[in-house]
């Protein structure tokens, strides 16, 4: 992830000369994050050293999927920064299948949504290909389903808030369009947790760095 930080500061230095005239004033854009994930664990023997007995372990498959969109509209203020609002929606879930036991299948299933605000300063704003740091806050509630093979289901609740900066970058591909990219963030993170059988929420904050691929966000911009 460094060197790829790295290489996008030296072709947004590298890219002179090709300037970015600019009559528009307003940005519609969007970002998109998508994961499939599956993994077969297959059946074990397991040998107590002290015992010396041996169990069997039933094999697993994992599964998850986690599809994030992130719609945004932005005003230009000046040549240098732009400030704009911005929306989140999150589908995800997983789900743990013992082989050969399926009635025993455990699923976990959330939909989140939330709103905020950022603002983007370029640090090379006369060419093609920009680097920019964007500050920003978010609001987010995520309603989550938990159902078991008891069976039983259980609601929980997970609302938070962030603030912090991020890098990141654009390419001018036509006149009024942008390719869009986000590759880092360091960010405050205040949790408020609730399990539906819970009386009191469990409360978390801190500060995090993303430096995962896991954290990049592709998208592209209409500008107007």
């Amino acid at each position: 992830m460094k060197n790829l930080i790295f290489f996008f500061l030296l072709l947004s230095f590298s890219a002179t000369g090709q300037e970015n005239e600019t009559s528009n004033k307003y940005i519609l854009g969007g970002g998109i994050f998508a994961s499939i994930f599956s993994q077969e664990t297959p059946e074990q023997e397991i040998t107590n050293p002290v015992s010396t007995t041996t169990t069997i372990q039933n094999g697993l498959i994992r599964r998850s999927y986690d599809i994030v969109l992130r719609p945004y509209f932005g005003f230009q203020l000046n040549q240098r920064s732009l400030f704009g609002l911005r929306g989140e929606i999150d589908f995800s879930g997983s789900s743990t299948i013992p082989v050969g036991f399926e009635e025993f299948t455990s699923r976990i299933r959330s939909f989140g949504y939330g709103a905020g605000a950022f603002y983007r300063f370029y640090i090379n704003p006369n060419n093609k290909f920009k680097i920019f740091l964007q500050p920003s806050t978010n609001l987010s509630v995520e309603n989550i389903t938990r159902d078991s093979f008891a069976p039983s289901l259980e609601e929980q609740r997970l609302i938070e808030f962030d603030a912090g900066i991020g890098l990141g970058a654009t390419y001018q591909i036509a006149k009024k369009w942008n390719l869009i990219v986000n590759i880092w963030n360091a960010s405050y993170l205040y949790s408020d947790f609730r399990a539906g059988s819970q009386t009191e929420s469990t409360i978390r904050s801190f500060v995090s760095a993303n430096f995962s691929l896991s954290n990049v966000f592709f998208g592209a911009e209409y500008l107007f």
